[in-house]
């Protein structure tokens, strides 16, 4: 949990909480060459892409120790189990979502030590397609918990399910923002990551890199630890 979330006035929060300057950063008040607003300021967008790598190293540092790798998936899927209890969604298979993301990115990792260059690929596209599609999938489930029912047509993509307000109450309003900074896109601004490898648009097999299922995994596990512990509080 540490990895993730942190003490911050009284509460635990993720560590995509953004306490909002009282005044600009002089980075602000100097024009670049980004599209930016009022939230995704480029101080903001900078401290993101700090937070990302801090992530991705994180991760890629837990995969290469076996007793660190154990210990973390071995909690998540715990926090997995007891989100499914709770919501009600013990056939929904979040832990089988979680092994085979594990086997896809342990192929990554041996792939990367062995420098096979041409497998890593596949291996890299394939760990960043289901952790996104695992994202999509739990968003979708907690809406569904929340409300009482089943999502149709467009409520099931991903922009309109990380600008709905039930799962905001849930995930915290920033981490909503980030994830979808990441994964979707606010006007021009974000990676949009999910639509970029779901249609290989602006973007190759060769552009991507091996590290980005790190990165985004570290979004995946800050979401069920942040889901764990809204239950959690809610039960008390």
């Amino acid at each position: 949990m540490a990895f993730t979330h942190s003490h911050k006035e009284d509460e635990i929060k993720s560590v995509f909480f953004y306490e909002k300057p009282k005044e600009f950063s002089l980075l602000d008040l100097v024009s670049y060459n980004i599209d930016e607003n009022n939230y995704f300021t480029y101080s903001r967008q900078q401290n993101l892409d700090i937070l990302g790598k801090i992530g991705t190293v994180t991760m890629m540092r837990i995969f290469e120790k076996e007793e660190y790798h154990d210990q973390i998936f071995e909690c998540i899927a715990f926090f997995l189990i007891e989100i499914s209890k709770v919501c009600n969604i013990e056939d929904e298979n979040l832990v089988e979502d979680l092994f085979a993301i594990d086997q896809l990115m342990h192929g990554v990792e041996v792939a990367r030590e062995k420098g096979e260059s041409k497998s890593i690929i596949g291996l890299t596209y394939g760990a960043c397609m289901l952790i996104i599609a695992s994202v999509e999938k739990l968003l979708r489930l907690i809406y569904k918990h929340e409300n009482g029912i089943i999502i149709t047509g467009k409520q099931f993509q991903l922009h309109p399910l990380l600008e709905n307000k039930e799962i905001e109450t849930v995930l915290s309003e920033d981490l909503m923002k980030e994830a979808g900074f990441f994964l979707s896109k606010y006007g021009y601004i974000g990676c949009d990551y999910r639509n970029r490898l779901a249609h290989l648009s602006d973007i190759t097999l060769n552009e991507i890199s091996w590290s980005l299922p790190f990165t985004l995994f570290f979004l995946y596990f800050c979401i069920v630890n942040s889901i764990f512990l809204y239950y959690c509080k809610k039960a008390e």
